[in-house]
């Protein structure tokens, strides 16, 4: 029997629920939870984590007309474009708008339901769109695939408009896959992910194609967004993401003029001069950003790329004291004054530079701000000044900084191009609260240094050690005989890469280890033929241990086994 909640705490429960699945059983409960929980489930009807055959029904709940009923009697003539609200008026609940998914729910319900759409399409052609001129419906001059489907987009935009909500996120990344369905390419069907450069996976014939694809979609939003009364849905917006594929140049002009509440900005771009006048003005804008990733591709010999990068950071120093994260990926930092705006980060929690190039000047900016709140950081595939490189390594001052704070909870370091030299003995002399270590192993030199960290850091939860390939041939790998011995007692998870290669370490290491570990992976530098030997010595040392299995994942390169 379901307990009488008032609603206000029934609604203060359900709004801690994101997960859609959960949602869904909640408004089938009975008509009250139903009442109070709809709106949650249909804050975020675009979410990325539903089957996307699913995700398909939203349709005809958003246009009515798509409904099996409305779209007979479109085919008998007798449909008097009357709009049925439903049970709900739910655009009314929607807060989170991603248009990269919608697109994908639309395309996807194009495909499996082509006749419908296109009953659909021909009846707004003869009805509506030969008598109207409105620029929502300019897209439609062109008889093509992509255009229909725009067209159901901006509708669903419009109809969520209607409903005048406030829109708090926004998120518009479209990908390859998306949009290769328009394109002269043959493998439309794979499930190919979408994590390489995509320049580099189209013919330089299509080159062109795809980015006229990827125009038509973004003014098809730009459109939507430069109507007056629309603006003001996204007066309040608090998340903006856009990703690479993303036009971004007409959406950053006019989200730069209304928007003053952003809370995050998410932003990957190959060509940053393109936008860097609006991007500039819309982080100047911000009254409390808290959360900005800016991930690009490393183009500096582009025209004006150094002094655009130096631009955009700069533009930071009027809202860094507000700011608790920020990663960057992708970027070169040449200009030795960029990252001045560090001084002036206190409220600072979490740092991320990934594949970046940094001076060593610049990273001396971070060596010498204050920032007592940070409590994670994350230098993966980081590079300098070769030269200075050579001497000592540039992100050790970092940790000599006593003004950064000594509760560091989560430090990653894993640079290959940088040498450690005597970076790991700064970290050891100075953090005792990590819970999370990740580092590169470079030299024997750096062996002492682990004992040390480990040997301080009682809260240690999880360990990462990896021996890039080409220090393989150099670090003696016998020392983790003793670092089993070693290990904090909280420890759970350890990965270690390239630094076992036998049965007998593997062995030794398990039936040595004390800890409760949940996780362990291990990555070996060479095939391993043998590596079912490893796999069933995994299964017999959980049996005496009485550890039950969760997960295992084997190859000829790498073991990983998960236990409950």
């Amino acid at each position: 029997m379901v307990s009488k909640l008032a609603n206000e705490t029934l609604q203060h429960i359900f709004s801690y629920i994101e997960d859609a699945s959960v949602l869904y059983s909640i408004i089938q409960v009975n008509h009250n939870w139903c009442e109070n929980g709809i709106k949650f489930l249909w804050s975020n009807p675009f979410r990325d984590d539903i089957d996307i055959i699913n995700h398909t029904k939203i349709l005809p709940v958003l246009i009515p007309f798509l409904k099996k009923d409305k779209l007979l009697e479109i085919k008998n003539g007798n449909n008097t474009m009357i709009y049925d609200i439903g049970l709900f008026d739910y655009p009314r609940f929607i807060t989170h708008l991603d248009y990269s998914s919608c697109f994908r729910i639309v395309l996807k319900y194009f495909e499996n339901n082509k006749e419908d759409f296109e009953y659909f399409i021909d009846f707004l052609e003869k009805r509506y769109f030969e008598r109207s001129e409105s620029t929502l419906f300019q897209t439609m001059s062109d008889d093509s695939e992509l255009s229909k489907i725009l067209v159901i987009t901006l509708i669903i935009l419009t109809v969520i408009s209607h409903g005048t909500p406030k829109i708090l996120w926004l998120k518009i990344d479209i990908k390859y896959n998306d949009i290769k369905r328009f394109l002269n390419v043959t493998d439309y069907d794979s499930d190919e992910e979408d994590d390489t450069d995509d320049d580099e996976r189209i013919e330089v014939s299509e080159i062109k194609s795809r980015y006229r694809i990827i125009i038509n979609i973004e003014s098809s939003f730009s459109c939507f967004l430069n109507a007056d009364d629309i603006k003001a849905l996204f007066a309040n917006l608090n998340y903006l993401e856009l990703g690479k594929l993303t036009i971004k140049l007409s959406i950053l002009e006019v989200l730069a003029n209304i928007c003053k509440q952003l809370k995050t900005i998410k932003i990957e771009e190959r060509y940053f001069q393109l936008i860097r006048e609006p991007l500039v003005a819309l982080i100047k804008n911000q009254n409390n950003l808290e959360n900005l990733r800016i991930s690009g591709i490393a183009n500096s010999l582009k025209l004006e790329y150094e002094a655009t990068i130096f631009e955009i950071f700069s533009s930071l120093e009027l809202v860094a004291r507000s700011l608790k994260k920020i990663k960057i990926r992708g970027i070169l930092v040449t200009n030795d004054e960029t990252f001045k705006f560090f001084d002036k980060c206190r409220n600072l929690e979490i740092l991320s530079l990934d594949t970046t190039y940094v001076t060593s000047k610049n990273f001396e900016k971070i060596s010498l701000a204050e920032l007592p709140k940070l409590c994670t950081l994350k230098l993966f595939d980081v590079c300098s000044n070769e030269e200075y490189d050579r001497i000592t390594n540039p992100i050790q001052a970092i940790f000599q900084n006593k003004k950064i704070s000594l509760d560091l909870r989560e430090l990653s370091l894993l640079n290959e191009s940088i040498e450690n030299h005597h970076l790991l003995g700064s970290i050891g002399e100075n953090f005792r609260n990590l819970s999370f270590f990740s580092t590169q192993i470079t030299a024997d030199s750096d062996i002492p240094y682990i004992f040390t960290i480990l040997n301080n850091s009682p809260k240690l939860e999880e360990l990462r050690l990896v021996i890039p390939l080409p220090y393989t041939s150099i670090v003696n790998t016998g020392f983790i005989t003793d670092l089993v011995k070693v290990l904090p007692n909280r420890i759970n998870a350890i990965n270690f890469f390239n630094l076992i290669c036998c049965i007998d370490k593997y062995r030794y290491f398990l039936e040595n280890c004390t800890v409760n570990l949940k996780y362990f992976h291990v990555d070996f530098s060479v095939d391993i033929n043998n590596y079912k030997e490893f796999v069933e010595f995994a299964k017999i040392w959980s049996k005496e241990k009485g550890k039950e299995i969760k997960n295992c994942r084997e190859s000829r390169r790498k073991l990983y086994i998960a236990w409950k």
